[in-house]
């Protein structure tokens, strides 16, 4: 009797505290404790995206072709096996000359399962705004935030540009923190309503003048995008045909003073995903739909986290950047490309890609949480694809973490050309 007595207590207990949660600024606890003790982790990890809502970025009917290099038996090392071991990794990828040479899996996961890419994710944002610039949605990456979301606040909110936000020189009032439950970090990414989150947060130090490394950053450039390409306020100049060739300097002229023009109306997209889908992962011939975690049904995508897809297809967008923007059928500038994959405010930090440029090999790359990794070796032509559970550090590490220093130096050590 006794022993149900307090069962009944803990359940009352348990129902009162869910209450108190419910209706409190820390409803957000409830879907994180979910995801994350009662799945027997204490943070984030990269399967969790089963417990969010998510929008698909399907992939075309076309596959771009990845020739696979079967008849290259090579051991991985005793130093790189230990690491991903160690750190409980999912996959480990590397392709050489635009061909995979090395693949496998980890741990029961598999070629098929889609995993949360994390951080990783802000610069896939970063790549598609680039997108959008290219295509007349958005001016450049100097234009004024607030021309965008007019609701931004802060005594610097007028200040704040694009570049601002995908260098991680905002100045937002964000604290990036993984370990509270109570973080702007956990709320943000377990919230129901992260335009509300963010709504709640203003610029508070002068944006360009200091490095600091913001998730909301990145958050507020997927509403800019989303914004800019689901109510276009440009139109863009479509030359008229003239023939099969322009004779005259008359005719050039009149072509470039806009007589000889007509006005397009750019396309509406309904979301970030469909934009995503169309830019990227179609002309990328991705092999798999993708999945965006939402904040709630139907609701806005996490852009500074959990874009959801598989080893391969994180291989293809690595392909795609090392190839200067232009591989498979996606097209991208390679200028911004060199510009984004160097140290801007932070040498270790472009436009949303991290740069090793003081290793042995130089590489510059995505980063998500826990260790998921795109590494891009241009003097090997090489790209290197990590997924998993955890990273591996040193005191000396200085962001660039001793893990993928080694996935680099290993795949380049085995794989690389010789010198």
């Amino acid at each position: 009797m006794k022993r149900l007595f307090r069962v009944i207590l803990w359940v009352l207990f348990l129902g009162i505290l869910y209450a108190l949660l419910y209706f409190s600024p820390y409803q957000y606890l409830i879907k994180g404790v979910k995801l994350t003790y009662l799945q027997g982790t204490k943070s984030a990890h990269f399967t969790d995206w089963y417990g969010f809502d998510t929008r698909i970025i399907p992939n075309g009917s076309r596959v771009s072709d990845i020739k696979k290099i079967t008849n290259q038996k090579v051991e991985l090392s005793d130093t790189l096996r230990k690491v991903l071991e160690e750190t409980e990794s999912g996959s480990y990828l590397v392709f050489r000359n635009n061909a995979l040479v090395y693949e496998e899996y980890f741990n029961g996961y598999t070629d098929t399962h889609r995993l949360n890419s994390f951080s990783m994710a802000k610069t896939v944002t970063t790549l598609m705004v680039q997108k959008a610039i290219e295509l007349g949605y958005i001016q450049s990456w100097d234009d004024k935030v607030k021309n965008y979301l007019p609701w931004l606040t802060g005594p610097y909110a007028e200040a704040l540009t694009l570049r601002n936000l995908s260098t991680m020189t905002a100045g937002l009032d964000w604290n990036e923190n993984y370990i509270s439950p109570f973080s702007i970090t956990a709320k943000a990414y377990y919230s129901d309503d992260i335009e509300g989150v963010m709504r709640s947060l203003g610029i508070v130090q002068k944006p360009g003048e200091k490095w600091q490394y913001q998730s909301g950053s990145t958050q507020l450039l997927t509403f800019v995008l989303r914004e800019a390409i689901r109510s276009p306020k440009m139109q863009v100049k479509k030359p008229i045909e003239m023939g099969n060739t322009f004779k005259t300097t008359v005719q050039i002229n009149q072509l470039m003073n806009g007589e000889n023009s007509e006005y397009r109306d750019l396309k509406k997209y309904n979301s970030v995903s469909e934009f995503a889908s169309e830019q990227i992962w179609v002309p990328l011939g991705m092999e798999a739909p993708a999945l965006w975690s939402l904040d709630k049904e139907k609701g806005n995508e996490l852009g500074f986290c959990c874009l959801n897809a598989v080893s391969r297809d994180f291989g293809r967008l690595g392909l795609w950047v090392l190839n200067h923007g232009n591989w498979a059928n996606a097209r991208i500038d390679s200028s911004f490309l060199a510009l984004a994959s160097k140290g801007f405010k932070d040498k270790r930090y472009g436009h949303s890609f991290w740069v090793s440029s003081e290793t042995p090999t130089p590489f510059y790359y995505f980063q998500g949480l826990n260790g998921q990794y795109i590494c891009m070796i241009p003097s090997q032509n090489m790209v290197v694809v990590r997924t998993g559970k955890h990273i591996k550090r040193m005191e000396n590490d200085n962001l660039i973490f001793t893990c993928v220093k080694t996935y680099v130096s290993e795949a380049v050590r085995l794989f690389g050309k010789r010198e």
